[in-house]
């Protein structure tokens, strides 16, 4: 439940994209007070609009009218562009205020932000989000929370528009980190099912039977129930990019030292770019003959 001393502040939001719009919509609809900036798709910002919320034609705008602000963007650069950047939320946020950065972002950058913003008086959380687009619609997504004590308590209030579940890891930037974990499992496991699907394929076995017998054994995962529905009825449930699969690969990567499954995994989504199907939908890559080329490689040990 919503506090209701939240509908005293003024929130501001960036980033509509399938996850940020469903977001802004559970906060605008639950009566919170929303300014929204200005987005190139335009179909979400005049749904928000209808709804009550307002739109700032900038960030310096936005920043300067909002108590508390929402970040969802596709990658760390962004984040730094739209807090870092001329005109930025760092130069235009108030003392005490709050900047949320649901992204996945890389933790790194996570730091380097945290340390401006505090010289500024400035507050900020990590708060990246696990779940779906349709959980973002509906007001149940997972979200992860890093910083401090105090400001995870301050930002709970307002992240409880959208979440279901809400769990602190601990400092600022241990959400991310977490986040990027979380993601190389799902990323891993669907690149299992892809091979697997296409496996079966090959050697005729029925992809119905398939999903009755993986559904109720050890095999099953949340990636496969997610794939599945795409192979057997084209209907999508897994709205992540292979762009944004790599990209969380990496920012992993950057952060340890992958070892051979980390390798393969990044493998399968840099032949999927290479082939021209970086915008493609995870589940997609199982319309594709082979996904990997250079799998069959690694597992011979050629």
């Amino acid at each position: 439940m919503v506090d209701v001393q939240t509908h005293d502040s003024v929130i501001g939001f960036v980033g509509l994209g399938p996850m940020g719009r469903g977001m802004a919509r559970n906060i605008v609809s639950k009566g919170g007070h929303l300014i929204v900036l200005g987005h190139k798709r335009r179909a979400p910002v005049e749904e928000l609009i209808g709804l009550g919320a307002s739109e700032a034609g900038s960030a310096a705008e936005l920043g300067r009218q909002c108590d508390v602000v929402f970040l969802c963007l596709p990658s760390s650069r962004q984040v730094e562009e739209i807090v870092l950047g001329a005109g930025g939320l760092a130069e235009s946020l108030g003392t005490g205020s709050l900047l949320i950065d649901c992204t996945t972002s890389e933790p790194g950058s996570t730091l380097k932000i945290a340390a401006i913003l505090a010289a500024k008086g400035i507050r900020f959380i990590d708060a990246p989000l696990t779940r779906t687009s349709r959980d973002a619609d509906a007001g149940r997504l997972n979200v992860l929370v890093g910083g401090a004590e105090a400001d995870i308590k301050a930002a709970k209030p307002f992240i409880a528009y959208f979440a279901e579940n809400i769990f602190p890891i601990g400092p600022i930037a241990s959400a991310h980190k977490l986040k990027l974990i979380n993601n190389f499992m799902t990323i891993g496991c669907s690149a299992v099912v892809i091979e697997a699907v296409a496996a079966a394929r090959k050697l005729g076995v029925d992809t119905q039977a398939l999903f009755k017998v993986v559904s109720v054994g050890g095999a099953n995962s949340g990636a496969f129930q997610m794939i599945m529905p795409w192979v057997n009825e084209r209907e999508m449930k897994f709205q992540f990019s292979v762009a944004n699969a790599a990209k969380d690969i990496g920012y992993l990567a950057a952060a340890t030292e992958p070892g051979v499954m980390g390798r393969a995994v990044a493998t399968v989504m840099a032949d999927a770019i290479a082939a021209g199907l970086s915008e493609a939908a995870i589940p997609q890559l199982t319309d594709e003959p082979r996904p990997s080329a250079r799998g069959r490689e690694l597992m011979l040990g050629d």
